[in-house]
């Protein structure tokens, strides 16, 4: 239920992507040896590669840009419609297809509007003992102007699949 979300919690405005980067490193260097034999990997194709990412963004007002992965964490960046000042955007993710879910409040990234959008990002960790085979489930909601928006990749949700590193996967 979104209703359970901490309205009080206020994400920083995070400076550049650089920044963004720099959190995710910090996020997942601290991860325990547990985490270094598995990986996270991102099931769909970016979605700023796609040619309708535009058109969806104008339809939906809020769209998912792109996904990255580190370890046991995601990183992702989030375009939102400028329909008001203040914005709200969230990931809502579950580890056991939604019998649970957790949300996870995106910051704005400072001097990312270009107009008609703003990037907000975020970072996702996900835990240490999360099993190899296992995924991982996520939508992105955008509430603005009394209002809530979803991206849930057209109803199928974005997702990532745990797997075991191999020598040749390490990130």
């Amino acid at each position: 239920c979104w209703e359970r979300w901490n309205r009080a919690a206020s994400p920083e405005v995070v400076d550049d992507m650089e920044d963004m980067e720099s959190q995710l490193s910090a996020s997942t260097s601290s991860s325990s040896e547990s985490a270094l034999d598995r990986r996270l990997r991102f099931e769909q194709r970016q979605p700023s590669s796609s040619p309708d990412f535009q058109r969806t963004l104008q339809r939906n007002l809020v769209s998912v840009e792109n996904v990255a992965v580190r370890g046991m964490s995601m990183f992702a960046t989030v375009r939102v419609r400028n329909i008001a000042y203040e914005k709200h955007v969230a990931v809502r993710y579950t580890l056991d297809n939604w019998a649970s879910s957790k949300d996870v409040l995106a910051a704005y990234v400072k001097g990312s509007c270009d107009g008609p959008t703003d990037r907000f990002s975020v970072t996702v960790p996900i835990g240490k003992a999360f099993p190899v085979g296992s995924k991982v489930q996520f939508a992105v909601n955008f509430r603005a102007a009394n209002a809530d928006f979803w991206d849930n990749n057209g109803g199928l949700n974005y997702s990532l699949v745990c797997e075991a590193r191999t020598s040749t996967s390490l990130v």
